[in-house]
């Protein structure tokens, strides 16, 4: 379901769940947003994405019904605090999550944005797509860092660095530096951890320190090469198609209730169809390179539901895992080639 999101008398397209969005370059691959300079500043960015609101956090209450032994016939209520608050956008009173701990430390969209500032500032990165999604209740600022490779000649990767803030209980503020091929969009996210073990920065029991997330950004820049040697490796090894087939197998294993009579998954047809049809099919082909897009395309571009529901799991959710399994399991192939 889609509506029609105007900005300067034009019109651009919005789905049901991407409540506002803002990008720079060319029209994303999702064709979601509306266009923005490649230039804007931090503050600039933040209102191009209708991001200039705050939350606020509010006592919610029960009625309760109280019953008059002398007038049994009159119930009234009476107002009981739960113990909880809500929290609450402050532009129009909408309730973005129900019930949230006194405890619980928001973090304001312009918190999200003030994190990059000095790297704009700086040159070092600049302001790429933000938005709302799920109705205001996850919003992310995705920003262009100024490094990238080419794994081969003419097909480059380009260094993003993305951070979420969720306004939605049980969600954490979430860091990820995510390399993305620019001929088709495929996406990496890389957990930002000393221990390489989560992407989440800090919960909401704390309040948000940008800080402790730039001292990660070293780490960023560490992987980034890490991951240009490694997609440089699969782009020199040739990939035999059995030992293909049996990769996207052991991605994605037929199911044990469909197992019977069915060759492949399919997802794993999804990728050996992807070889000969998605985009960059001309750069290293036959290669373990071109068997990681495989799989990245599949999941970015041709799983889940509808268009704003892969948006979200391309850079937000768990299929980011399996993306990340799948360059293990290539590199690994490639290596014992």
């Amino acid at each position: 379901m889609y509506h029609t999101y105007i900005v300067n008398k034009k019109r651009f397209p919005m789905s049901h769940e991407v409540e506002t969005m803002a990008y720079a370059g060319e029209v994303p691959w999702h064709g979601l947003g509306f266009p923005v300079s490649n230039d804007l500043t931090v503050d600039e960015m933040m209102e191009a994405a209708k991001l200039n609101w705050d939350v606020g956090k509010f006592d919610t209450y029960c009625d309760v019904p109280v019953f008059d032994a002398a007038r049994p016939s009159l119930l009234k209520t009476e107002r009981v605090p739960t113990g909880f608050q809500s929290l609450v956008r402050l532009s129009d009173n909408k309730i973005l999550s129900e019930k949230v701990s006194k405890t619980w430390e928001p973090v304001q969209n312009r918190e999200a944005f003030e994190f990059f500032r000095e790297f704009v500032d700086a040159g070092d990165m600049e302001m790429h797509t933000a938005g709302s999604l799920k109705g205001g209740e996850v919003v992310w600022v995705l920003a262009k860092v100024g490094e990238s490779f080419k794994a081969v000649k003419g097909d480059t990767v380009e260094s993003f660095f993305l951070l979420s803030a969720s306004h939605r209980y049980g969600r954490s503020t979430v860091a990820k530096f995510s390399p993305i091929r620019v001929v088709c969009w495929n996406t990496l996210s890389f957990a930002l951890s000393r221990r390489g073990q989560t992407d989440v920065i800090m919960n909401h029991r704390e309040k948000f320190q940008p800080q402790r997330v730039k001292e990660l950004m070293g780490i960023a820049r560490d992987q980034f090469k890490t991951y240009e040697e490694k997609a440089q490796l699969l782009a020199s090894v040739k990939a035999d198609p059995e030992l293909t087939v049996e990769y996207f197998d052991r991605l994605f294993p037929v199911s044990g209730e469909n197992r019977s009579g069915k060759k492949h998954s399919k997802n794993a047809e999804l990728c050996i169809d992807a070889l000969t049809s998605q985009p960059g099919i001309q750069f290293a082909p036959d290669t373990w390179w071109q068997n990681l897009n495989s799989t990245t395309y599949v999941i970015d571009h041709l799983l889940s539901r509808d268009v704003d529901t892969r948006l979200f799991n391309s850079w937000l959710d768990n299929l980011g895992d399996k993306k990340i399994e799948a360059m293990n399991e290539a590199v690994a192939y490639a290596m014992a080639a």
